[in-house]
């Protein structure tokens, strides 16, 4: 039983055989400005040398899972989430990056708006050596998606990166989202660890891509 204080942050970040660039995932989680988090990093049976990688970090917040067998995208995020300990769960792929001041801007904004049961941002993509500054700006269709779900835009909110946090205490029904910019880094989400009990988990029957 682990007896030391439960961290402010849990960050889940599944692989599958990305040993050539998981690394860079994880530094720029241990990069971040904001320090009290703990990470785990969830692989999901690769075959290549993925746990290696991991292991070189000699950094006590690291926490290594593997599954016994591949089962997808969706069932390593959720072995993750039953995994954390923080009040507070972040999601990393693991072919993104985080800016380094990713998780101080999310917790500094769910600090000041309680209310808010989500929030999230623009995202940059980087693909060779081309930028696409923003993301929503390049689909014209992703803005009036987001307004007709209820999302509110609030473009001067500090938050960055696609971070979604849902309030653990939060008695509607379903999930209050607020739009937050500006442009940041890679895509990635937050939530609060209480949400499975409105949203449930990630969906095994749609395990989507490897992370």
């Amino acid at each position: 039983m682990d007896l030391t204080p439960p961290p402010a942050v849990s960050v889940v970040l599944p692989t599958y055989n990305r040993a050539y660039i998981v690394g860079e995932a994880i530094q720029s989680v241990l990069a971040q400005s904001f320090t009290d988090f703990e990470l785990i990093v969830v692989d999901d049976a690769s075959n290549d040398e993925s746990h290696r990688v991991v292991e070189s970090f000699r950094d006590r917040r690291i926490r290594y899972l593997r599954h016994p067998v591949n089962r997808g995208c969706s069932a390593a995020y959720n072995t993750g989430f039953h995994a954390c300990r923080a009040p507070l769960v972040a999601i990393l792929d693991s072919d993104d990056l985080w800016s380094a001041d990713k998780l101080a801007r999310c917790v500094d904004f769910l600090t000041r708006y309680p209310a808010a049961a989500a929030v999230f941002s623009d995202t940059a993509k980087t693909d060779g050596g081309q930028r696409l500054e923003s993301f929503i700006r390049a689909t014209p269709v992703l803005g009036p998606l987001l307004a007709s779900r209820g999302f509110r835009p609030r473009l001067s909110s500090p938050a960055a990166n696609s971070t979604y946090a849902f309030c653990k205490k939060c008695r509607s029904s379903r999930p209050r989202w607020c739009c937050a910019g500006p442009p940041s880094s890679k895509p990635d989400c937050s939530a609060r660890t209480g949400p499975r009990a409105a949203t449930g988990n990630f969906s095994s029957a749609s395990p989507g891509a490897s992370a």
